[in-house]
């Protein structure tokens, strides 16, 4: 016998890693960590600083 009720499914999507990394750099420009126009630190550094690959950080 085939029920009439449907299974309603929600899939929650996490955040890439990527997306990750810019909430929280955009979180230091809100509080004036970082100021417009300053360069970020280097590539090597925000690896090591979010624990991502360069990839991600890419």
């Amino acid at each position: 016998m085939a029920s009439d009720t449907a299974i309603s499914l929600k899939v929650e999507r996490k955040p890439k890693l990527s997306e990750t990394v810019v909430a929280a750099i955009r979180k230091q420009l809100q509080a004036g960590e970082i100021q417009p126009g300053q360069k970020l630190p280097t590539e090597g550094q925000l690896t090591e600083t979010f624990g991502v690959s360069r990839t991600v950080i890419r």
